[in-house]
């Protein structure tokens, strides 16, 4: 087994295009933990409690998860997008900006990382938690089929999770210009 030293492990990232509108959802799912270089699991459940309407963003898969989407669609000249945040849309809100915060500053260090302080652990890899966490609450074995191997060791790339750690922090970043506006 491997530790992390970075408040983060078992980072993965997943872009899906929808081949009718071009609609696209590009989403990362992470493992937090608390360790010497970071409290990021321990941020997270606190910013959960600070009212009641944010603790339905609780992974439901595993709490020690987050997965976040940024889903943009594009009508014309105009884009939209939102977030989800383990399978709930995350609408800004008073309530909701700390959990912005949060997502952005996670978001920030998964980009800042260097590849080799990306951990993945082995178990992960054949664990309940990837299989249906990564889209939560669905398949992923069954949505990829034959594939499934291959998009496992794909999405799992630190390069991969950079991408989607950026497109999420962009994301965030339009929804807060567009909400403090």
């Amino acid at each position: 087994m491997q530790v992390s030293f970075t408040g983060f492990k078992n980072a993965s990232s997943l872009k899906l295009v929808d081949p009718r509108n071009g609609d696209t959802a590009i989403g990362i799912n992470v493992q937090l933990t608390d360790d010497s270089y970071g409290k990021e699991l321990s941020e997270f459940k606190d910013v959960l409690k600070k009212n009641e309407n944010t603790k339905i963003y609780r992974n439901p898969i595993n709490s020690s998860f987050l997965n976040v989407a940024a889903l943009i669609a594009t009508d014309g000249n105009e884009r939209q997008s939102i977030l989800v945040l383990n399978g709930k849309p995350l609408n800004p809100s008073d309530e909701t900006l700390g959990l912005y915060s949060f997502i952005a500053k996670l978001t920030r260090e998964l980009v800042s990382t260097k590849p080799e302080k990306f951990v993945v652990n082995r178990d992960f890899l054949d664990s309940e938690d990837l299989r249906y966490g990564l889209i939560v609450g669905q398949d992923m074995k069954a949505f990829c089929g034959d594939k499934y191997d291959e998009v496992v060791s794909r999405i799992h790339d630190p390069a991969q999770v950079k991408i989607g750690a950026k497109v999420v922090n962009d994301t965030v970043q339009d929804v807060m210009v567009d909400y403090l506006a």
